[in-house]
């Protein structure tokens, strides 16, 4: 069971009509004996996030307010260019590829909505109108809302400050 209280933190707008979220998609590359490394990414404040769960699968609309939104955009950029990588790593037989939908509350970054290789589309919020929504759908296990705790926080903390050390 997803915690619930997360995605309705992020879902909708708030008191004033804002989205309620902040909203990345980002390219992963995943090497064996690698680091992960981020090869293309898109942040926005401006979509609202509408999120469905099922026992298969978790769609997420992020639906924006106009279709010449730059940052709906630049979403679709990086969406239409993971196509293009994943279709050329596919061809030497390789996979190592991930589109990654992060979402988080505005203005707060201990808590967070991951989905990792998934599917999108661009659609239209109605019938009647031009696209203005990016869907990402996202097998079960691969979608899940997080928080981190105090632990968690003061222990990356420790170990970037060490990264730090060592390259000094």
């Amino acid at each position: 069971m997803e915690n619930m209280e997360i995605i309705k933190s992020i879902e909708g707008v708030d008191e004033a009509g804002e989205a309620k979220a902040v909203c990345s998609v980002s390219i992963h590359k995943e090497m064996p004996g690698h680091e992960p490394e981020v090869v293309d990414s898109a942040f926005t404040m401006n979509a609202v996030v509408s999120i469905c769960i099922t026992p298969v699968w978790a769609v997420v609309d992020l639906r924006f307010s106009d279709r010449l939104d730059y940052d709906l955009f630049q979403m679709l950029q990086v969406c239409m260019d993971y196509m293009e990588m994943v279709k050329s790593d596919a061809a030497d037989g390789s996979r190592y590829l991930e589109l990654v939908l992060s979402i988080s509350p505005a203005g707060e970054y201990e808590q967070f909505v991951i989905g990792r290789d998934g599917f999108w589309s661009l659609m239209s919020e109605r019938l009647e109108k031009y696209c203005d929504t990016l869907r990402f759908i996202f097998p079960r296990e691969q979608f899940g809302a997080y928080e981190l705790t105090e632990e968690a926080v003061e222990q990356m903390i420790e170990e970037a400050s060490r990264e730090v050390d060592v390259e000094i």
